[in-house]
């Protein structure tokens, strides 16, 4: 009995606590709801009935759902190639030993310390030789090297026994085919964190899309809302609307991939 009490007691407190976690999301989706005029006035926690004509102002004659569009599919290519890039590279500096090896782990590591702002200068100017200006290329591949992800895949691989590779070469398999069925399976904890991870840094980008981009149907949602904000500047709920459509998604991702990313962050904190 006492042990029945004590788990409803911790059921409740895990309530209490969501509920504190998603109140202020609720507020804002909430507030979507209401015209800007009867947000100042009061907002109950019933939903208001201009939901429909605030997402005619936010649809901003059709461009919204290419904002959205675009900053799905920019973060899915994004993830995508700096998953392949960063995990052949970790995995390669991790487990083929060479000369320089350890002089190019540790020259990827010290350009975590170096700020991105400071190579945008030199990163437009290759772009615009490279006739990537105004196009989603430079979004997708200039973070394709990331530091941090290889980093991450050389902490992961290290994990890997050599004896498992090695009992598969003598099988007869090739290192292509040892890499894609041995390695990537048990890696892919870390794989899907790093997808994740890159996935909402693409999505929360603001700097490199409203540089290297001009026509407004290309924009991303974080580039998108300042469009519309100029068009609504005493409209708040519209905005508001925008916001929360640029929230749900990485909710949505994160709910869905949380195991595997909570197994790729614990991944190797536990030995024996």
């Amino acid at each position: 009995m006492k042990k029945l009490i004590g788990n409803i007691f911790k059921i409740l407190i895990c309530v209490f606590i969501i509920g504190i976690v998603l109140f202020p999301f609720y507020i804002i989706i909430l507030t979507g709801t209401y015209s800007t005029q009867t947000m100042h006035l009061a907002v109950t926690l019933k939903p208001g009935k201009d939901f429909l004509y605030n997402l005619k102002l936010a649809y901003a004659d059709g461009k919204l759902i290419y904002w959205v569009f675009n900053s799905c599919y920019v973060g899915i290519a994004r993830a995508a190639v700096t998953c392949i890039v960063c995990l052949m590279c970790g995995y390669g500096l991790t487990k083929y030993q060479f000369n320089g090896n350890k002089a190019l782990s540790a020259i990827i590591m010290a350009t975590l310390m170096i700020p991105t702002s400071l190579g945008m200068v030199a990163l437009l100017y290759e772009f615009r030789l490279l006739g990537w200006i105004d196009t989603h290329l430079p979004l997708i591949f200039a973070g394709a090297g990331s530091s941090f992800a290889v980093f991450w895949f050389q902490q992961t691989a290290s994990e890997i026994p050599n004896e498992l590779l090695d009992s598969a070469r003598i099988d007869g398999s090739g290192e292509v085919n040892t890499f894609f069925k041995i390695a990537v399976p048990i890696m892919r904890p870390a794989i899907a964190t790093i997808a994740l991870i890159t996935f909402i840094n693409s999505w929360n980008d603001f700097v490199m899309p409203s540089i290297v981009l001009q026509n407004t149907k290309k924009f991303t949602i974080p580039v998108g809302m300042t469009i519309v904000n100029a068009l609504y500047r005493t409209e708040h709920a519209p905005k508001i609307l925008v916001v929360v459509l640029g929230i749900l998604p990485i909710i949505l991702i994160y709910a869905l991939c949380s195991k595997q990313v909570i197994k790729g962050l614990t991944a190797g904190s536990v030995k024996g």
